[in-house]
């Protein structure tokens, strides 16, 4: 009890000088109290954090890692979002220019048409008066072996006549089945040369061009050649109609196997 008493008289004495502010003494009942250091770790303990750590540096690399591949991902959903942007504003230019050039591409197809539908045409015209050459070219032809097979007897009725004019009229005949004769042959080159060339060109696939005749042999040349010839003939048998020679049967039918004109 006595140690009790003793020992809180000398805890009011120090509450009482801290109190007034002063020191604190110390004595063998009050000595001063250190501050207490941590226990010293033992061996297994240090072992233990010694094997720990490698486990905690993977864990701080991975939530490292795992933060930046959130701001890579974050980085890479802002780049995805302005390169949609910017292919939106292209997409959007592309319509205007598309808009802008649509007229322009109507007109060039419009002049791809047109020009098709004129080289059909012109392919078509071409055709046409090929064709009609053609047949007129065959008719004059049957015209000319009449007048060619009637000379004989142009001959018979020049001498019969016996007159200037009716021996004119025989060398216009002559003259005139031979010019046929020569317009003809040059035709039928040109037409041999015009089926070559379209040949080559069917086999080199390239755009059809007819090859006109040249201005100095046409179909008319032969026309105008036997319409001379025609006219020859009519006129011998005139001349030996109105002679003092009675018609004899043979010119009668003559007249009867003449050409007629075109």
């Amino acid at each position: 009890m006595l140690q009790a008493t003793l020992e809180a008289l000398e805890l009011r004495r120090q509450w009482s000088s801290r109190e007034r502010g002063g020191a604190v003494t110390y004595s063998r009942e009050n000595p001063p109290r250190l501050a207490l250091s941590p226990p010293s770790l033992g061996g297994k303990q240090k072992q233990q954090r010694q094997q720990l750590l490698p486990e905690r540096k993977h864990r701080q690399l991975q939530l490292v890692s795992k933060e930046e591949q959130q701001k890579q991902q974050q980085q890479q959903q802002k780049e995805l979002k302005q390169q949609l942007k910017q292919k939106h504003k292209l997409t959007q230019k592309q319509k205007q220019q598309r808009q802008q050039l649509l007229p322009e591409r109507k007109h060039r197809q419009l002049q791809l048409v047109s020009k098709e539908e004129q080289q059909k045409q012109q392919q078509q015209q071409q055709q046409q008066q090929q064709q009609q050459d053609i047949s007129k070219q065959e008719l004059l032809s049957q015209q000319l072996s009449e007048l060619q097979q009637l000379q004989p007897l142009a001959i018979h009725l020049a001498q019969r006549v016996y007159s200037g004019e009716a021996f004119n009229a025989l060398d216009v005949l002559r003259s005139s089945i031979e010019g046929a004769r020569q317009v003809q042959e040059k035709l039928q080159k040109q037409q041999q040369q015009q089926q070559q060339q379209e040949q080559q060109q069917q086999q080199q696939q390239q755009e059809y061009v007819s090859v006109s005749p040249p201005e100095d042999v046409d179909t008319d040349m032969l026309a105008a050649a036997v319409e001379s010839g025609v006219d020859g003939l009519s006129l011998l048998y005139e001349l030996s109609s109105s002679s003092r020679s009675s018609s004899s049967s043979s010119s009668r039918s003559m007249f009867l196997f003449l050409p007629q004109r075109m």
